[in-house]
């Protein structure tokens, strides 16, 4: 079975690189961001302590793929995070303007201020009457006129006292509208009440708050990282697959050799077992050229077919014993046309023999023809069609007067070479002569001979 480093490494499969929780082993959805870091860095150490042997490529790959997937994981965890609600600064109203005759004033001290921020009702009490810088003015020329009829004194210190009643009238109107306007305003925005402050008004406004993404900005921002992330998922998938193919490659590299020695083994063993299944062939050919002869008593054509099939032997031990059985066999059935000769030859004129059990008499015997009476009819046959059994009569008779066991091997290779064979009755006659002492291991192998049983059908 193949090595699988994502298997191995990460327990998970090529396939599931895309998923980044998977490739950290954490549950999907996770968006805890310390959960996220403390998974990232036990792949990291778990991978750095790996040996990755010839699997350098794939060992890169892949932590490059777990630092990919904490990235993703942290952005998202990042950007589904809650904005809090930011705050707007207080809006303080711009002060009321001042009459063009009025005096100027200086800012009011924090004890006016507190005194401006107390209700209305308190300024009331404490004012008497509702001043303003008109009607302030109007009482002050008509005092002036008033006062000029008393004396200078009377007047001067009527001046006096008018002036000090405007300053503090004015000072008494002026935080009165400040603190209507703050309620206005306050009226208008109840859900963020602007805070009474112990210092002086600033002039400028300040700068309002700058809001936060809105959720098309922040749509987009997620489409991105989507689009970010599948481009490296569909990375990761091709360097995979660029890596598989380089392995792949390497191992076909290592095993081409291998391979094609084996497969010039297989075509040489091949063309070993063409070659010797052809030279089986022809020894098998010249072996049944040779039986055929025999059983035509053609022995010289034999020896010829003989001769040619032990050329095709070589080394093969088990062949060259195979045609050494076929020359034996030669030798008995040419030495047996020998003695066959000699035992009708010595056949005397009326001469009895037996035959399946009948009793024939020989009368005549000449190099053309046999003459012989069987059952009362006297019978006259040419010598090349005489009946087998006749003969082998005649031919074991002869044979039995001399009680040899040899004489048995001459029987059983004629009873192999007739057409057809008799295997069985060859068996018997070597099984006797193997009785009587003679080797006859070489003769009985040729019974399995192919030649043999492929003629004995």
């Amino acid at each position: 079975m193949a090595f699988d480093p994502c298997r191995e490494w990460l327990g998970i499969d090529a396939v599931h690189l895309g998923d980044p929780a998977r490739v950290l082993g954490l549950p999907p959805g996770s968006e805890d961001a310390a959960s996220i870091s403390r998974a990232a860095e036990a792949r990291l150490r778990a991978l750095h302590g790996v040996s990755p042997g010839p699997f350098a490529k794939a060992h890169a790959a892949i932590l490059a793929r777990v630092e990919e997937a904490r990235d993703t994981l942290l952005a998202n965890a990042l950007l589904n995070e809650p904005t809090p609600p930011v705050a707007p600064s207080p809006v303080f109203p711009a002060p009321p303007p001042l009459h063009d005759d009025g005096p100027s004033l200086s800012p009011p001290s924090s004890a006016e201020a507190n005194l401006a921020s107390a209700p209305p009702s308190a300024i009331d009490a404490f004012a008497g009457e509702s001043f303003s810088p008109t009607s302030g003015r109007r009482r002050a020329v008509s005092r002036r006129r008033a006062s000029s009829h008393g004396g200078g004194f009377l007047v001067a210190l009527a001046a006096l006292l008018i002036a000090g009643g405007l300053v503090l009238a004015f000072l008494m109107i002026r935080p009165d509208l400040n603190g209507q306007s703050g309620r206005q305003v306050a009226a208008k925005q109840p859900q963020l009440p602007a805070k009474p402050s112990t210092n002086a008004v600033e002039p400028d406004q300040p700068k309002p708050a700058t809001p936060g993404p809105d959720a098309a900005e922040m749509e987009a921002r997620k489409k991105e990282n989507r689009m970010q992330q599948e481009a490296r998922q569909r990375e990761a998938v091709q360097q995979e697959a660029r890596q598989r193919a380089d392995r792949e490659n390497e191992a076909a590299a290592e095993v081409t050799p291998a391979a094609v020695e084996n497969t010039e083994n297989e075509a040489e063993a091949q063309a070993r077992e063409a070659q010797e299944k052809i030279r089986q062939e022809e020894i098998d050919g010249e072996i049944r050229k040779a039986y055929q002869a025999l059983q035509r008593e053609e022995f010289d054509s034999a020896e010829r077919a003989i001769t040619a099939a032990g050329k095709q032997v070589g080394d093969d031990v088990k062949a060259a014993t195979r045609i050494e059985r076929w020359r034996l066999l030669a030798t008995y059935a040419k030495e047996f046309v020998g003695f066959r000769k000699k035992a009708f030859a010595s056949a005397n004129e009326g001469r009895q023999y037996s035959a399946d059990d009948k009793i024939f008499s020989v009368i005549e015997v000449t190099p053309q023809q046999l003459v012989y009476k069987i059952a009362g009819e006297i019978k006259r046959v040419p010598r090349d069609n005489v009946d087998p059994r006749i003969e082998m009569a005649i031919v074991e008779g002869w044979f039995a007067a001399d009680g040899r066991a040899a004489n048995h091997l001459f029987l059983g290779a004629h009873w192999l070479c007739l057409d057809p064979p008799d295997p069985k009755q060859a068996r018997r006659e070597w099984q006797v002569a193997g009785d009587g002492g003679e080797e006859v291991s070489p003769l009985l192998a040729l019974l399995e001979d192919p030649v043999v049983r492929q003629a004995g059908r």
